[in-house]
């Protein structure tokens, strides 16, 4: 049984796993902290958005 604990994060209590209710990709156990599970990808600022003004 799935329970919704934030808009996007659900609690999944058969396995004790958190879950993103979206996709259903299993973040964790939930004895962790969720945000381990989330995907991080650290770019240069540049790659992340171009620069709106020069210099």
């Amino acid at each position: 049984m799935k329970v919704r604990i934030t808009e996007y994060l659900d609690i999944e209590l058969d396995t004790e796993q958190w879950q993103c209710n979206r996709c259903n990709h299993v973040l964790g156990p939930a004895s962790a902290d969720y945000k381990r599970g989330c995907l991080v990808a650290e770019v240069p600022i540049a790659e992340a958005h171009p620069a709106l003004t020069e210099g």
